[in-house]
């Protein structure tokens, strides 16, 4: 299992792969402001797949 260290490296250099700096930023501050259930967004994204 990887570290929580490791995982936020990896994190922020996907982010940032595909981002610049101020849009990781936003990006970060939309999930800190909103709720978000990984979980259920998943389920209900799989079902739209599968419709």
């Amino acid at each position: 299992m990887k570290s929580d260290v490791l995982i936020h490296a990896e994190g922020m250099k996907a982010l940032s792969s595909q981002l610049d700096i101020v849009e990781v930023e936003r990006f970060i501050t939309l999930l800190l402001r909103e709720p978000f259930d990984y979980t259920d967004w998943q389920k209900r994204f799989i079902r739209r797949q599968n419709s």
